[in-house]
């Protein structure tokens, strides 16, 4: 797993997709704002230190940044450490949290980040460990992950061979339900303050339904559903069948 987001495959990939400075910005005031502040509503830590573990390109870091938090960043991928720390102006480690590292980060951090990190992971639980010894009574945990079940996972069940994003092995190894994602927390001494469930379900449905009915792609039906793309993903997200899951969790 390590080589494969070390890979030049994977890197340049990251490139068009996150470390792009045409849409860097968007990416920062649509996706991660309302992230990191659904976070912050709900944190109950006095502390103002924020540790984001898989930072990627450093977008969570620069909003938190933004509210007054020191931050510190871990990413294993040198092209987007680089880049969060020039584009952003952030401390990024090429660090992992480990058994071996959990001393050097102990005790500091009343807010610990992992957005899209435990389904890359090949035994969640143990990072969660190590989390949980970093931290305190009353700090705060942030973990966002594919939800199951969903209408993505559900609408690319039936066709393996052309899953997308969410069952995308090797990559994402695992999906989590709200009831999974609890007791995990339990275990390691968290509760959940919060979540918020939210995704891109109707247009993956949609687009997996065209690769099997090309027609549908320049259909009737696609141009009027198109413009209620989302109206009908919050129809989704108020069900609990979105493919996404952001967690706020505190140390107890």
């Amino acid at each position: 797993m390590s080589e494969a987001y070390r890979s030049n495959y994977y890197t340049e990939a990251d490139k068009v997709l996150y470390a792009n400075d045409s849409i860097i910005d968007y990416r920062v005031d649509q996706v991660l704002t309302p992230k990191v502040e659904f976070a912050i509503e709900h944190s109950r830590s006095s502390k103002k230190t924020w540790l984001d573990i898989g930072c990627g390109v450093g977008e969570a870091l620069s909003v938190a940044k933004s509210y007054g938090y020191d931050t510190l960043g871990l990413e294993p991928n040198v092209m987007e450490a680089e880049y969060a720390a020039k584009r952003f102006g952030v401390e990024v480690r090429q660090d992992y949290i480990s058994k071996d590292t959990v001393s050097k980060y102990r005790g500091q951090y009343g807010v610990i980040s992992m957005f899209s990190v435990l389904e890359h992971v090949p035994d969640p639980n143990h990072i969660l460990s190590d989390v949980s010894a970093i931290q305190g009574e009353g700090d705060t945990l942030v973990i966002e992950v594919p939800h199951f079940p969903s209408i993505s996972t559900m609408s690319q069940m039936p066709f393996p061979d052309f899953v997308n994003r969410m069952m995308h092995p090797p990559l994402h190894l695992f999906l989590f339900s709200l009831r999974s994602l609890e007791g995990m927390l339990k275990r390691h001494g968290y509760k959940i303050n919060a979540a918020w469930l939210f995704g891109q379900d109707f247009y993956e449905m949609i687009s997996t339904l065209g690769l099997f009915a090309p027609a549908m792609n320049q259909s009737k039906l696609l141009s009027a559903l198109s413009p209620k793309m989302s109206e009908l993903q919050a129809v989704i997200d108020n069900h609990n069948l979105s493919d996404e899951v952001l967690v706020v969790a505190e140390r107890i």
